[in-house]
């Protein structure tokens, strides 16, 4: 099978923005976030993981 042409440039993409997101950024968990997981098929945040990005 043959890869996307764009492949190498789409992972430099997302290389770049997330480089930027976290020198600029500071991310948290939210502050009423109460830890429950569900353990198979892996351990995993029950309802999802509430972020918060605050501007450094």
């Amino acid at each position: 099978s043959h890869m996307c042409l764009g492949l190498h440039f789409a992972y430099m993409q997302i290389k770049s923005f997330f480089f930027h997101l976290l020198a600029e950024n500071r991310i948290e968990l939210s502050p009423n976030y109460k830890s429950e997981f569900n353990m198979f098929p892996i351990p995993k945040p029950k309802d999802g993981l509430p972020l918060r990005i605050v501007r450094l």
